[in-house]
């Protein structure tokens, strides 16, 4: 497949999962969850999200012609959410509540980024 469409089914997939994400949260939060944990687990995820659309809006106009370059670039991108991964799953055993919710999200969130980031990095080998 071609490298520019190959990435543009990268951020059609990652924009799927944001966007539901994204509406997910904000209905959550809507409900004024009052446990701690899970209005912060809405309010990371929403964070999350947010910032994934901000960098598909700019890689969508910016693809790039480097194979190389983009592998390059997703590996250096699984390592950071195996990173994340670790780092959620350490603060969801913290006893406070809100560090709880938060870890989680990072955690589901990271986990999403390194499957969808691992497709693309698979398509290009």
């Amino acid at each position: 497949m071609e490298l520019h469409q190959l990435q543009a089914d990268h951020l059609a997939r990652l924009t799927a999962w944001s966007a539901a994400w994204l509406a997910l949260a904000v209905a959550a939060l809507a409900r004024r969850q009052p446990d701690l944990a899970v209005r912060w687990f809405w309010i990371v995820s929403a964070a999350w999200c947010a910032i994934n659309l901000a960098v598909v809006a700019f890689a969508a106009g910016n693809p790039t012609n480097d194979a190389a370059e983009l592998r390059r670039l997703l590996i250096g991108s699984e390592a950071f959410n195996v990173l994340c991964l670790l780092v959620g799953a350490a603060l969801a055993r913290r006893p406070d509540a809100a560090i709880r919710g938060a870890g989680v999200a990072v955690a589901v969130q990271s986990a999403a980024l390194l499957v969808l980031d691992g497709i693309l990095l698979l398509a290009l080998f």
